[in-house]
Formats: C-alpha cells, sequence, structure tokens
C-alpha cells in the first residue's frame, strides 16, 4: 500500500518499485523479481512470504539517501555472494540467490548494460563482466565475443581522453528486437580459455 496516496500498488513489481524509491532514494532502470520465500523458521516471529526482486543501476545515477522507514541507507560490497554486514533472518541466503541469478544472466543477456553509463569504453565493460563473474577475462577472447554478438556499436566521434594510454572509442549497447542482446557461447567460457 502507498503510505502517501493510502491507494494500493496496482502491481506487486510497482510496490517493489515504490519501496525502494521510498527507502533509499533510487530508481532504478532495471527490475526483476528474483524469488518468493516462505517458511515457518524465516523469522522466529511467525510464518512469513516475502517476494524478492533485485534491481540494477549505474554507479553514476546513484544518489542514495534514507527514506521512511530506513534510519540509513549505505552500499557495502560483496565477496562470493556474501556481504560484510549482519543481515537479518535469511537475507544473507536471499542476496546469495540474488547475486547467483545476476551472474548466471550476465553470461546470455543484456543485464550489464544497467551497470553502465549509456557511453562506455570496451575496457569498462569488460571490467563489469569480471567483477560479476568474479574472474579474469582475457581481453582479445572477450572482445571478439562482444564484436560477434553484436551487442555493442562505437558512438561516432565520441571518444574517451586522458587517460593514461591512448584515447579510448566509446561505444553503446545495441538493441535488438529479438533475443535482445543474446551472447552465443557463455563469457565464463571465454574466460577459461
Amino acid at each position: 500500500m502507498n503510505k502517501e496516496s493510502g491507494e494500493f500498488d496496482a502491481t506487486i513489481e510497482e510496490a517493489a518499485l515504490r519501496e525502494l524509491r521510498e527507502e533509499t532514494g533510487v530508481t532504478p532502470p532495471y527490475l526483476e523479481q528474483l524469488m518468493t520465500f516462505g517458511s515457518a523458521d524465516r523469522d522466529p516471529r511467525d510464518w512469513t512470504v516475502s517476494i524478492a526482486y533485485f534491481a540494477l543501476i549505474a554507479a553514476e545515477n546513484i544518489k542514495l539517501q534514507a527514506g521512511t522507514d530506513a534510519a540509513e541507507a549505505a552500499w557495502f560490497p560483496i565477496r562470493n555472494s556474501v556481504v560484510g554486514v549482519n543481515l537479518a533472518f535469511d537475507h544473507k541466503q536471499i542476496l546469495a540467490e540474488a547475486v547467483r541469478r545476476l551472474r548466471s544472466k550476465v553470461e546470455y543477456t543484456s543485464i550489464a548494460a544497467n551497470l553502465l553509463p549509456k557511453q562506455f569504453t570496451l575496457t569498462q565493460l569488460q571490467r563489469v563482466f569480471e567483477l560479476l563473474l568474479q574472474q579474469k577475462i582475457e581481453k582479445k577472447a572477450f572482445r571478439l565475443r562482444v564484436q560477434k554478438a553484436g551487442i555493442v556499436e562505437p558512438v561516432l566521434g565520441a571518444m574517451v581522453v586522458g587517460l593514461p594510454t591512448r584515447p579510448a572509442q566509446l561505444y553503446r549497447f545495441v538493441k535488438k528486437k529479438e533475443r535482445d542482446l543474446f551472447f552465443p557461447r557463455s563469457l565464463a567460457f571465454a574466460a577459461k580459455q
């Protein structure tokens, strides 16, 4: 229920987006339902059901702030599917499931696009994949895979200058009508070659 208007949200997704905005000040471009969790032993107070979502947003678009029910809002790094802060009830398992899903989806969808600015270098793109997959990917194999997949295009005349190396070409994701940004083979496979 929307506390401000006193009306019910039309969908569960709308409720999740509203809660995220209210508690963190963040409006993500990507939100996905993760899973429904429920059992008698999740919460010692009573039988509980939770519908978990995860959201993605580029770091530059984040202006995090505590909201209506949150005393504070903060970001914490995730290492090996674990966050270094105490979480209530079974929330560590929920977080681990979200990380597992994200790592899986990065191999065959455009989900990584939501973690980058609209224009980015191939080095930035590779770094996002390496962070999500938690492994190094050979540069040449990665770029070949990205090129073959046809998921990015150069932004004509757009370069990043002032880097310690030569200027870098900026790219953007290409939207396809069918199978949006699908990798024909796993990027994790490329990392192992």
